[in-house]
C-alpha cells in the first residue's frame, strides 16, 4: 500500500467518523486515544449508557470500518483500524 493509498484511507475514515452520532463519536474517540479497550472499560466510562446500547454502537463502528474486534468472548478488545 502506497502513502497515497494510506492517505486516502485515512481521509475516508475521517469522513465516516465525522458523520457518527455524538455518542458513537465519543466511543470512537476513546478507542483511538486508548488504542485498545474492552467493552467493560467502555461501560465504566459511559456509565449512563446501557450495555446493550454500547454493544450495538460497537457493532456499528465495526460495520463502518472504524474499529476492529480482537477475540470473540466477553474479554474481546476493540482497536481503531
Amino acid at each position: 500500500m502506497t502513502n497515497l493509498d494510506l492517505l486516502k484511507q485515512q481521509l475516508e475514515l475521517a469522513e465516516i467518523a465525522s458523520r457518527l452520532l455524538p455518542r458513537r463519536q465519543a466511543i470512537y474517540q476513546t478507542i483511538k486515544e486508548q488504542r485498545t479497550v474492552s467493552a467493560d472499560y467502555l461501560a465504566r466510562n459511559f456509565a449512563g449508557t446501557p450495555s446493550s446500547t454500547l454493544r450495538y454502537d460497537l457493532k456499528q463502528l465495526q460495520k463502518a470500518g472504524l474499529i476492529k474486534k480482537l477475540g470473540t468472548t466477553r474479554g474481546a478488545l476493540y482497536q481503531p483500524v
